[in-house]
């Protein structure tokens, strides 16, 4: 009801979001939680249901007791029953705690039962002026069905007992009104047990929406930061920069970065500088001290191995060491061991200092470890795209090859024209996974942005097909090398289906980043083509597409017959993404 809805324990509406719904009944809740006016709808026709029933029964006692001029205790109970109804009606309308409407219906009920039993009990025409008392208990503390009809079960049983104890010679009837009172109590129970299913419906579809936004915006995010990612992220640079680091705040003549190897449960050698080490070590080639720093929480101290023989280290000639364990998020995630050919190098302030570095050391070697796994599933889905162009440009060619060398091999006489041919094909096979490979290679890196990478792929275009090729980049800045990566890749594409398809003499190319938008053209003077009329796996269409969608570009393919084609893909730049210049 809405009083006590406005006054709902928000915990209990969590934990209700969160359990499964009975079958039958909770298909029948789910139905309703499709539209969010369905709890408070019910609420409210219960509540003029209650309200209804109240003043009807009240009203219909009042009338059949003067009808059959009851006695003196009557017009007392009428009184009551009135006074008391308007406030709990009054109560009903508003928002009201949840203890004083429980208080409430309490009251209610004790009231309804005394005047019944003051009134004739079974015979009062008042008996019916519980059921509004129990159908509001059922519903009160009817949280579960079965709970709430037990509760309102149990008050009508007592009710129709003491009702009875006035007038115990009309035992059918007291039954009678026992099954009324149940079956009132009853339905306030599955009434609140139904808005309860209903809520928790709609607190899970809630609860799911919210989740797919988070996991959207996340996306995103990892979408934005992927494109910007530094090289760093590289583990070797990373090892390569926690040398540097080490070397310059503590001495050490041997240097060793392990890095757990989760699958095969090993110890990588990332770096060992000033000793020799195989790839790999299991926890049993550890040295005891780095053996200990697996379990210690502060780094190993070795002050003097020549005082300590057993505690032997990496370098046979070091004296001192001090070994620490590297974790990141809970899991242990590297070691590093540095040794020294001094004794009494490390104290104290060395072992401080490399505990407060391990936090930030071990975080690196992590996130390399993540964008090295991150890097490795995005390789997949480009060697899937690259054995789709082996097998359109090289494979179909060698299939060919093996059919003619088979039919060859079966025709008797001399061969000599049909083995030219073959030589022929198998040269332009040759030369064709030549140019795969330089494609494949000519792509923009740190080094190289897609200025200087198209305008020797594009010179190479030229001599090798005979078009005439124009290249008209306009920007001086490189934007970051992925988003490039990616832009290119597309206008190789249309380059290819310029060469293939567009039987063209002419073909230009233009780069433009400006006004906060990067724009790569390729136009050709081409046979052009119906876009409308082109399958997308067509002419490279649905990579080009998939390329451009990954960086959140437009691409845009214009085209006519005998007018030539244009090919457009068209980025609007972030923050993040805004030109910049790259040292070459």
């Amino acid at each position: 009801m809405p009083d006590v809805n406005a006054q709902r324990d928000r915990r209990l509406e969590l934990t209700v979001a969160r359990r499964t719904p009975s079958e039958g009944f909770g298909r029948l809740a789910a139905s309703l939680a499709a539209s969010t006016e369905a709890a408070p709808r019910i609420e409210s026709r219960l509540l003029r249901l209650t309200v209804t029933i109240r003043w009807v029964t009240i009203a219909a006692g009042i009338i059949f007791g003067i009808a059959r001029r009851s006695g003196e205790h009557f017009v007392l109970g009428s009184l009551a029953l009135v006074v008391f109804g308007a406030i709990q009606t009054y109560h009903q309308m508003r928002p009201s705690p949840k203890t004083r409407i429980q208080l409430l219906v309490v009251l209610e009920i004790v009231l309804t039962v005394t005047v019944c039993s003051a009134t004739g009990g079974l015979t009062s025409s008042f008996v019916l002026t519980p059921v509004t008392g129990l159908l509001l208990a059922g519903y009160v503390w009817g949280r579960r069905a079965a709970v709430g009809t037990a509760v309102s079960g149990a008050i009508a049983a007592v009710a129709t007992i003491i009702m009875q104890s006035i007038n115990g010679t009309d035992s059918r009837s007291a039954g009678q009104v026992a099954v009324v009172f149940l079956l009132c109590g009853a339905l306030g129970a599955f009434t609140r047990n139904l808005i309860a299913e209903i809520e928790a419906h709609q607190a899970a579809a809630i609860d799911q929406a919210a989740e797919m936004a988070t996991a959207n915006e996340l996306l995103v995010s990892l979408h934005s930061l992927a494109q910007t990612l530094p090289a760093s992220f590289d583990l070797r640079e990373v090892v390569d920069s926690i040398r540097l680091r080490l070397r310059s705040v503590l001495r050490f003549s041997a240097l060793v970065v392990l890095v757990r190897d989760d699958a095969q449960s090993v110890w990588t050698v990332e770096l060992a500088e000033g000793v020799r080490l195989p790839a790999h070590l299991t926890e049993a080639d550890l040295p005891q001290p780095l053996q200990r720093a697996l379990t210690s929480d502060r780094p190993i101290l070795i002050d003097d191995r020549l005082v300590r023989p057993d505690e032997a280290g990496f370098a046979a000639l070091a004296r001192s060491g001090m070994y620490t364990a590297l974790r990141a998020r809970g899991a242990l995630v590297g070691l590093i061991a540095l040794e020294d050919v001094v004794p009494d190098v490390y104290g104290n302030e060395q072992q401080d200092m490399i505990e407060s570095l391990s936090s930030l050391l071990a975080l690196s070697i992590d996130n390399a470890r993540w964008f090295g796994r991150l890097r490795t599933l995005g390789a997949e889905a480009e060697r899937a795209r690259i054995a789709r162009e082996l097998h359109d440009r090289v494979a179909q060619s060698l299939a060919y090859v093996a059919f003619e060398l088979e039919r060859i091999h079966a025709v008797p006489g001399e061969k000599v024209d049909e083995i030219a041919d073959l030589r022929v094909v198998v040269r332009d096979i040759v030369r064709e996974l030549r140019e795969t490979i330089y494609q494949l290679r000519a792509n923009v890196s740190e080094d190289e942005n897609i200025v200087m990478v198209a305008a020797g792929y594009l010179q190479r275009f030229a001599d090798r097909t005979g078009i005439e090729t124009q290249w008209l980049p306009s920007a001086a800045a490189a934007l970051p090398y992925r988003i490039e990566q990616e832009l290119w890749r597309i206008g190789q594409e249309a380059l290819v289906n310029v060469e293939k398809h567009a039987d063209a003499t002419a073909v230009v190319v233009r780069w433009e980043v400006g006004n906060g938008v990067a724009r790569l053209e390729v136009a050709d003077d081409g046979s052009g083509f119906e876009p409308a009329a082109v399958a997308g796996e067509h002419y490279g269409l649905v990579g080009m597409r998939e390329r451009a969608d990954a960086i959140g570009a437009h691409l845009a393919i214009e085209s006519q017959p005998g007018v030539g084609t244009k090919v457009a893909v068209e980025l609007t730049l972030t923050a993040a993404q805004t030109p910049e210049r790259r040292s070459a």
